[in-house]
């Protein structure tokens, strides 16, 4: 019985490997013992041997929800019909593929040079030319 580390929304997490627990526990990165707070199981992490890499392709992501990864087979990404088991690879891929999007995102929360406000640029843009 082992947990299987994953990331959620830019974070990694295990299940309980427990059956019938349901919890699920925020993890320290290459964490090697799983302890569910719930029913107090133990259980060694089984981390993905490129862990590092998933982590740094998915926090260039800028967005939390775009930063999830499974492992192959996880319960809850076959469930929800998500990707699961890609490789680094298959997420540099999904990158492009998505490129405007993740351009986008990664505008959030930077200073716009002309108004000195942070935001979206197209929701900056609009305001600059109704204002000015």
């Amino acid at each position: 019985m082992s947990a299987r580390a994953y990331a959620n929304h830019g974070r990694w997490i295990a299940d309980c490997p427990r059956p019938h627990c349901g919890s699920a526990e925020l993890l320290v990165p290459w964490q090697p013992l799983f302890h569910c707070s719930a029913c107090h199981a133990e259980a060694p992490c089984e981390w993905p041997r490129d862990a590092a890499d998933i982590t740094t392709v998915l926090a260039a992501r800028g967005n939390s929800r775009w930063m999830s990864w499974f492992p192959a087979d996880h319960p809850l990404a076959v469930a929800a019909g998500c990707p699961h088991g890609q490789s680094v690879a298959d997420l540099l891929a999904e990158d492009d593929e998505h490129a405007a999007e993740l351009a986008e995102w990664a505008s959030f929360g930077q200073i716009d040079t002309d108004t000195g406000m942070s935001g979206w640029a197209y929701q900056l843009g609009p305001v600059r030319k109704a204002v000015g």
